[in-house]
């Protein structure tokens, strides 16, 4: 069951450049969906018209099967978000800051002590938020949007600046609020290797336009054939010319030279022709299939 739905999401700044063209978003329910793409992909524009935060100009958006356009106020009731920077109080303390904003949900001590403990910040007492290290800033600012015990969670780049303690810390606790709670996360980030810690499920968007849409496994499945042989020898320039002769496609790629992988007996070939003609082979390996490999051959192409 889809959580959310887009049909042919289109949207202009100003009527004049296109930033979103026929997004098509189908995230499961209970899912940690990744979206991803280089900056100015459209992943910010996208979040923030899933909140409303600015208007649909043409398509569709629906959220717990319901139209956004006519049920905005319903649905945000049970949206959580962090959108770019931490919104917080710099001189109230974690406590303080929720009872704050708890205020819009009538929310009671006993569920702001909750929160501060699913967050990891239950000992920090009467110390003020603008004290806090970023990623203590990051974990309240999750705690704010997990108030209202959202059925859907919406985050934008939740790790950017965080060092790789906090970041570890972000994923781990993100993991426990979707197994835990059930709750549908939404999370747009540019760390590739976090996201393929975290995710379930993930879209890709360049330019714009959406690049692909699934779990893991479906990308790991498209991209079987199209797996990298990397080969280094003591003279690359002849070795070119060998494979050129066996008209396999390469290129060289810091003094390495890489081709496409055929099959193992073809590289067995190749390994042979390059030993008797007096190349010596220091380096043969298959390109490690990651998302990041992925990501960056989809943007290519």
């Amino acid at each position: 069951m889809s959580i959310v739905r887009t049909k042919n999401v289109n949207f202009r700044f100003n009527n004049l450049e296109q930033i979103l063209t026929n997004i098509n978003l189908n995230i499961p329910e209970g899912s940690i969906y990744g979206f991803l793409g280089p900056n100015g992909a459209g992943k910010t524009t996208t979040l923030k018209l899933l909140l409303g935060l600015l208007t649909i100009q043409q398509g569709e958006i629906d959220i717990f099967n319901k139209s956004l356009t006519n049920n905005r106020i319903d649905i945000l009731n049970h949206i959580g978000s962090m959108i770019e920077s931490p919104s917080i109080y710099s001189h109230l303390s974690a406590f303080e800051n929720l009872k704050v904003i708890g205020t819009i949900f009538n929310s009671s001590n006993e569920r702001i002590n909750e929160i501060l403990t699913i967050v990891g910040l239950s000992n920090t007492g009467s110390k003020i938020a603008g004290n806090f290290s970023l990623g203590m800033k990051q974990r309240l600012s999750l705690g704010i949007a997990l108030l209202n015990n959202p059925k859907l969670l919406i985050l934008d780049e939740p790790t950017n600046g965080l060092d790789p303690n906090g970041i570890i810390e972000i994923r781990e606790l993100l993991k426990n609020i979707n197994k835990i709670y059930g709750t549908t996360i939404i999370i747009s980030s540019h760390i590739l290797s976090e996201i393929e810690k975290l995710v379930s499920h993930l879209a890709i968007i360049d330019k714009g336009s959406l690049l692909f849409q699934g779990t893991i496994g479906d990308l790991n499945s498209m991209q079987q054939n199209s797996i990298n042989v990397i080969l280094e020898t003591n003279d690359n320039k002849s070795a070119l010319l060998i494979l050129n002769e066996m008209y396999v496609e390469c290129l060289e790629i810091e003094s390495k030279i890489q081709f496409q992988f055929v099959s193992n007996e073809l590289t067995s070939e190749i390994i042979n022709n390059l030993i008797n003609s007096g190349i010596r082979v220091y380096e043969l390996s298959k390109e490690k299939h990651n998302l990041e490999n992925i990501f960056m051959n989809l943007i290519q192409k």
